[in-house]
């Protein structure tokens, strides 16, 4: 058994895909087994994937499109190590990423989900810039984490950010493939509820800023509109009944700002399909205050609800 897993999920991912392995195999640590999923690539993705001769690296190539959760899905079933990275194919690992996980969830036994920082690279892999980081590393209970998943969002960023206990993956169960792109907001809200999460602030990841990334397709900001939604009403119930009412204003408030911004920004752009669509998802009840609030507050400039975190 190695000590950690990597799991990459590929689709189309020629352009970055060799630069993405290579930040693997040149770990410090060198005991860990890298999962890759090339789920019906129409590129040279999956030439580039079998040419590497690692018997470190497993390639599986999907027979039939599964998403990107049904490949995660698929190559988590095949994980084997006690830890599990995950990792885009448009980013990269620092060197020692690895051996920092490993190292950091031996002395943390409480801990199930690590969130590490990033510097961010563009398509040239040049440092563009990073993630800003506090004093220390910050653990959160699993409470405290999903209060701060109603009032911060999907706090891991990204998915090349989370690494975590393979026991905490098992008992959450699989990533929900009803979900397009916030599958992964609503694992990692199932993970936090079997232990304490933690903001590493360690820069271990270069996390690569460019026009393919799925946050810039299409509609995705329709989706995530949409799926982000669904995973607040999931988690408000879970929050403690002192705060759930003042949770529900704030989560009303500030979702209903950011999706009338995104709508007005579709109009400006003559996207209008795409602001059909978000008008579809927030409905007369949602988007005629949200566009009253929007206006008076300036998108929130003038003024911005502040969270109320329960600690007992």
């Amino acid at each position: 058994m190695s000590r950690i897993s990597i799991i990459l999920p590929v689709y189309n991912g020629e352009r970055f895909l060799e630069e993405c392995v290579q930040s693997v195999l040149a770990q410090t640590e060198t005991d860990f087994e890298l999962l890759i999923g090339d789920d019906g690539s129409s590129d040279h993705s999956r030439a580039i994937l079998t040419a590497f001769d690692d018997p470190r690296v497993t390639v599986v190539l999907n027979p039939k499109n599964l998403g990107l959760f049904g490949n995660l899905n698929s190559l988590m079933a095949r994980a084997s190590s006690p830890l599990v990275h995950f990792l885009c194919q448009d980013d990269a690992l620092e060197p020692r990423c690895l051996a920092d996980d490993v190292a950091y969830f031996a002395s943390q036994p409480q801990v199930v989900m690590g969130i590490c920082a990033v510097h961010e690279i563009d398509d040239q892999s040049k440092v563009v810039g990073e993630w800003p980081t506090g004093d220390g590393p910050g653990v959160f209970d699993s409470d405290l984490s999903l209060q701060k998943f109603v009032y911060e969002g999907c706090i891991a960023g990204n998915l090349s950010t989370v690494c975590v206990r393979k026991w905490a993956l098992d008992a959450a169960g699989p990533f929900d493939t009803s979900f397009e792109v916030a599958g992964d907001y609503d694992m990692w809200v199932r993970v936090c509820r079997h232990g304490s999460v933690s903001d590493r602030h360690d820069k271990l990841i270069r996390l690569r800023q460019h026009k393919g990334r799925l946050s810039e397709a299409a509609f995705s900001g329709v989706k995530f509109a949409r799926e982000n939604r669904r995973i607040l009403n999931q988690i408000l119930p879970l929050l403690p009944q002192a705060i759930q009412a003042k949770a529900r204003r704030f989560t009303w408030w500030s979702q209903n700002v950011f999706d009338t911004n995104h709508f007005v920004r579709c109009l400006l752009a003559g996207k209008f399909a795409e602001a059909r669509a978000l008008f579809q998802v927030m409905g007369f009840r949602y988007l005629v205050p949200g566009l009253a609030v929007w206006l008076i507050t300036v998108n929130n400039r003038l003024y911005r609800p502040k969270p109320t975190f329960y600690r007992p």
